[in-house]
């Protein structure tokens, strides 16, 4: 077989790689952009080795400028495509640097007087940078795929093929005379082409796999949101349905019994009746005012507002909201916290937090008992705490009183309602604002809960 039958059947497997690229980017949904330059660099190469393989009949133009550039065009396009696997192209630097290639190929042939052979110094020159430079870059830019280092050490053994032609005496014959390398060279360049391009297709064969990968992570994520909605969304239909229910069915029968349907009433017993209903209707308010704050928690559209809040004044209006609480039950209220202490946070979600807190500190406090709120700073944060002389909590129950996963129904001393979505609601908006959660309790004597905020 003689040189151009050889460089025949490179050029036309190098169109039939770039047909095979294109094929693949017609299946393929994956770095589509990339796979077009790739391919056209083989079209590209193709014919260059066209036109090397008629360097003899045709122009020494043809042969020295526009086969040596095609060249140096489709191995830089090869390299492009192998630095912007994974990410988007970058168009600029492609036009740049092939205008680059064209300037400086052009000008050796034009603008520097030498002879023919000279000139091919002067392109393998060009070679050996592109090659060098080209797998130093690609080392570098590996990001994780062995398969690119790969590609980089071949390249940089690329160089010693150019080099080795500087080193052969020109009075050599046979396997180690000039012509011999050259032909060899050609070779190694057809062959690493062909490698790189196996390589290119099983990297892009890789970040297939990893974006299924991440698209079937991403499903799972939301498959995971939306049980924890449809959760949410039951979890709301339950109490609605039960806790709700109770208090509003309450209420209607005591307007009944005021309105006279059920015979008539001494003023006492009108007396207890309206207490009845301002008991009911707050409990019904402060459930309502929970589930709508939890339903914008769980669904996201809560937005933070953090602010400079002070401690006590927040204290103090919790206080007059659970003003009915704290005198039916007789409970020594304390706000111990300092005028000046403060935090950086939400006030609306922060007194969300510290009305929770207290109405189960009253509603867990016999009759009499006391609640005090104090506050103190260490380390950065304002640490708030509620503490009561109630009926404590069972020490199997404690380490479980936050988890989401848990559901923990009691009544309180007065056989008040609970529906164990209070705890939830504080440890979800105290952990927004930046802040953590906790208790200590020891059944029997009571319980002291407290969560802490940052100061800045």
């Amino acid at each position: 077989m003689d040189v151009r039958t050889l460089f025949h059947l490179f050029a036309i497997s190098n169109v039939f790689m770039g047909l095979l690229l294109l094929v693949f980017n017609y299946k393929n949904k994956n770095q589509k952009e990339i796979t077009y330059i790739y391919s056209s660099g083989k079209f590209i190469v193709a014919i260059f080795w066209f036109a090397f393989a008629y360097r003899q009949q045709w122009n020494i133009y043809v042969t020295y400028v526009l086969a040596n550039t095609l060249a140096l065009t489709g191995t830089y396009l090869e390299f492009y495509c192998f630095y912007f696997l994974g990410r988007k192209p970058d168009y600029k630097v492609l036009l740049s640097n092939v205008l680059l290639i064209l300037l400086v190929s052009s000008s050796l042939f034009f603008f520097i007087p030498s002879s023919p052979a000279v000139k091919v110094i002067h392109m393998s020159v060009l070679f050996i940078v592109l090659y060098a430079v080209g797998g130093l870059a690609l080392i570098f830019n590996h990001r994780g795929f062995n398969t690119m280092k790969l590609i980089a050490i071949m390249a940089l053994l690329m160089c010693f093929t150019f080099v080795a032609k500087f080193f052969i005496p020109a009075n050599n014959n046979g396997l180690l005379s000039p012509n011999a390398v050259i032909v060899f060279n050609y070779i190694i360049s057809y062959l690493l082409g062909f490698c790189w391009t196996i390589l290119y297709l099983s990297i892009l064969n890789k970040l297939a796999q990893k974006e299924i990968l991440l698209k079937n992570l991403a499903i799972e994520s939301d498959n995971l949101k939306l049980k924890e909605l449809n959760a949410t969304k039951d979890k709301l239909f339950s109490i609605i349905a039960h806790d709700l229910r109770n208090p509003i069915s309450a209420i209607m029968q005591l307007g009944e019994m005021l309105a006279g349907k059920m015979g008539p009433l001494s003023d006492a017993d009108k007396q207890e009746a309206i207490r009845a209903i301002t008991k009911s209707a707050s409990t019904t308010n402060s459930l309502l005012a929970n589930l709508l704050q939890w339903g914008h928690s769980m669904s996201g559209s809560l937005t933070i507002q953090p602010e400079r809040i002070f401690l006590k004044q927040i204290a103090t209006d919790c206080e007059q909201v659970l003003a009915e609480m704290i005198s039916q039950k007789e409970i020594h209220f304390k706000n111990q916290i300092a005028d000046d202490a403060h935090a950086m946070a939400d006030y609306n979600m922060i007194s969300t937090v510290l009305r929770n807190l207290m109405a189960n500190a009253i509603k867990f406090t016999r009759k009499g008992g006391s609640v005090t709120v104090s506050c103190n700073v260490n380390d950065g944060n304002a640490r708030i705490e509620v503490t009561d002389t109630g009926v404590g909590i069972p020490a199997d129950i404690l380490h479980q009183l936050f988890d989401n996963h848990f559901q923990y129904y009691t009544r309180g001393t007065n056989n008040e309602p609970g529906t164990g979505l209070g705890l939830k609601l504080c440890k979800d908006f105290v952990e927004q604002n930046g802040g953590s959660i906790g208790v200590e309790s020891e059944e029997g004597k009571g319980s002291t809960f407290w969560f802490t905020l940052p100061l800045a």
